[in-house]
């Protein structure tokens, strides 16, 4: 069942209009059980070693191409997975031509995923740096002539080793931002993608279903968002001090309201904070708060701004008006 559906999510997200209701649907099947992460990856590596093979034998490219314009009418749209992963299978397994065996490599894609209130360094294989907030996923893919990220939901830090012959290149809701030797980070939310820049220089572009391509490119200290549907934001200045501490596992406010800092915080724990009177949402906050410290987020909000909490259960503490 599993593979099944993960079949199905793999496909369905390689559509240029996959819309971002989709997407977000995918990240929460795929955070809800181990299963499916596995069996997602078992996925992406069997296509990542067909496309390998196909890349390198012209007649298994061409058997890849005809494979992708199989589309029966008649069959179920759950199925229309099943032609392509068959022919990947194929691929993937063992082709025999002009005599010889093709021999599977290895995945070309690695997979990198943080929980609930954890943070990952990563060193990849050309020095660069990522730093990974909470429940992030991505994956990375180095060839010959592009370093690709794929950053699928989440947050990410980037110190990039430069490398001219080979671009570094964040994919992400539908846009890419490629940097040669910088500092960025991109965020992955609902319906777009925000982007800020502390080091060097870096471009974003996008490829809207209809229209042509766009493109923009920051300067340090510079920050902005690009949407699903190809539209690129304007320019801002970036907020440096966040940027920074949510790496060190701190959360830097300036003039939050209060459900804005809520949810922010509850994207570190499995336990929920919430508000009981509505009038507090909009309560104007502002500090530094320790991402995983629950007891002492309490403490600042009750000693600040006059705001007690009460745990209900195990997985949800109530922000009351004192």
């Amino acid at each position: 069942m599993a593979s099944e559906q993960a079949a199905d999510w793999f496909l369905r997200l390689q559509e240029p209009d996959c819309p971002a209701e989709a997407r977000a649907a995918f990240r929460r099947w795929h955070a809800a059980d181990p299963a499916h992460a596995e069996a997602y990856r078992r996925v992406q590596r069997l296509w990542a070693d067909a496309s390998e093979l196909a890349r390198e034998d012209p007649a298994l490219s061409d058997a890849a191409r005809r494979a992708l314009h199989h589309r029966p009418g008649a069959e179920a749209p759950r199925r229309r997975w099943r032609p392509l992963l068959a022919a990947a299978a194929v691929l993937a397994v063992a082709v025999v031509a002009g005599g010889y065996l093709l021999v599977p490599r290895a995945p070309t894609g690695i997979q990198y995923a943080t929980a609930a209130g954890e943070q990952r360094n990563i060193v990849l294989a050309d020095g660069s740096r990522l730093t990974l907030d909470t429940r992030t996923l991505l994956i990375e893919r180095y060839g010959r002539r592009e370093r690709r990220i794929d950053l699928l939901q989440g947050r990410a830090d980037f110190q990039v080793q430069g490398d001219p012959a080979r671009p570094f290149v964040v994919h992400a809701q539908g846009g890419t931002v490629t940097a040669l030797g910088t500092r960025f980070q991109v965020r992955v939310e609902e319906r777009d993608a925000a982007v800020t820049l502390l080091e060097g220089t870096i471009r974003i572009a996008t490829r809207p279903e209809h229209g042509e391509a766009r493109s923009a490119a920051l300067l340090p200290g510079q920050a902005l968002r690009f949407a699903t549907d190809g539209r690129i934001g304007a320019v801002e200045a970036g907020d440096i001090r966040a940027a920074q501490a949510w790496t060190e596992g701190k959360l830097h406010v300036d003039g939050w309201h209060l459900q804005d800092l809520v949810n922010e915080i509850n994207r570190y724990s499995d336990t929920r904070l919430r508000i009981d009177d509505p009038a507090l949402r909009e309560l104007p906050i502002s500090g530094t708060f320790y991402t995983r410290d629950r007891d002492g987020l309490a403490r600042m909000l009750e000693a600040g701004w006059g705001i007690r909490t009460q745990r209900l259960g195990d997985r949800e503490i109530l922000l009351i008006r004192q």
